[in-house]
């Protein structure tokens, strides 16, 4: 009987603890957002978008929330002031306006209560569908008699032995059938026409297909397309550019860290003043720090002015070579600055650039 009336006294202060705790604990104010993350689909372009969301009440006093600032001019809510028991939920509803924004948004909402005081900040985030290309503004090149979304292609970065595509969009306004066929397509550039008669007021398509594997051709490139529209003399030309690059993806170099390292000491070199009709000449001294051997696949300069002599092409791991630049002043006059591009097998460093420069005078 002792035993018992000792628990039952434990367990009675324990209680009271419990109880003293948690009227400690309890704010007078604890709004909370349902849910915490509130985000949108996609807006679409020229439209509203209606959200809902909770404020809920997990304070111990009713609150008034008396407004929910925006950080931003293009967002509308509505049923407020709103008064929310101990316990209880109210439902807000919001309103993204049709204009005022574009793309990926993320606006900082503030409820207040009726004295002006913070009682949560919350975000709400979504993205606006981008604003339709109009017909006019998308077909603003001419193809011949046809009409083209564009005569350039800049593909950017090419890794050999990779595939790269951008498509051509044709619009024919003329009232006749058009056909389209290419002329001096290759391997590295090919043509795919996948209309090859358009129908009047009608579109079609062209893919460009670039895939390069010679490193001969590392670097910059240029090179057009020219296509035949049936009954015209005179052929149209795109335009396609890019940048190739070696492709180490797949190097046993790089999975065993044995590979070769570009080491130059300097790649600046002022020549100072030179007289105009000289030829001038510089070497770069290039060392292979690596485990592997050191490929000099190519060079490329910037000007005709510029040459390049490699001694070569080839160097062990810890070997040396030289790259000899002669600048060749005639014709030309004031600050000169040329550019000399080395392309290697160094997968770190696989387009380096020299750089020469110098004022030519008269003599």
């Amino acid at each position: 009987m002792r035993f018992l009336k000792c628990f039952l006294k434990i367990t009675l202060r324990f209680a009271l603890v419990v109880l003293l705790f948690s009227v400690i604990s309890c704010k007078e104010h604890d709004i909370r957002v349902i849910p915490d993350k509130i985000e949108l689909a996609k807006v679409h372009y020229n439209q509203q978008a209606i959200f809902n969301f909770r404020l809920h009440n997990c304070g111990v006093d009713s609150v008034v929330v008396n407004n929910i600032l925006s950080s931003v001019d293009y967002i509308n809510l509505y049923n407020l002031p709103v008064k929310i028991g101990p316990g209880q939920k109210a439902i807000i509803k919001g309103v993204v306006k049709e204009s005022g924004y574009e793309g990926k948004f993320k606006v900082k909402l503030t409820a207040i209560d009726n004295n002006s005081d913070k009682l949560i900040e919350f975000l709400l985030q979504g993205e606006r569908e981008a604003e339709p290309i109009s017909f006019e503004k998308k077909f603003v090149f001419t193809f011949g008699n046809l009409l083209c979304n564009k005569k350039q292609v800049s593909i950017g970065k090419v890794i050999l032995d990779k595939i790269y595509r951008d498509t051509i969009e044709i619009y024919n306004p003329t009232s006749n059938n058009q056909h389209i066929s290419a002329l001096n397509a290759s391997k590295s550039l090919d043509v795919k026409i996948l209309d090859k008669t358009i129908a009047p007021n009608r579109c079609g398509k062209i893919e460009i297909i670039v895939s390069e594997s010679n490193v001969a051709n590392l670097g910059k490139f240029f090179k057009s397309i020219l296509f035949k529209i049936e009954g015209e003399n005179k052929p149209v030309i795109v335009t396609v550019e890019g940048d190739i690059f070696e492709n180490f993806e797949k190097s046993k170099h790089l999975t065993d860290n044995r590979y070769p390292v570009l080491n130059i000491d300097e790649a600046r070199f002022d020549f100072g003043k030179i007289k105009q009709g000289d030829k001038v000449k510089h070497s770069y001294k290039i060392q292979n720090n690596g485990r592997a051997n050191l490929i000099i696949h190519k060079v490329q300069t910037t000007c005709g002015c510029t040459g390049v002599v490699i001694g070569k092409r080839i160097l062990a791991p810890g070997k040396s070579g030289n790259i000899e630049i002669e600048f060749n002043s005639s014709g030309r006059r004031g600050t000169q600055q040329k550019s000399i591009t080395l392309f290697c097998n160094d997968p770190k460093n696989s387009q380096y650039k020299l750089w020469i420069e110098g004022q030519v005078v008269q003599s």
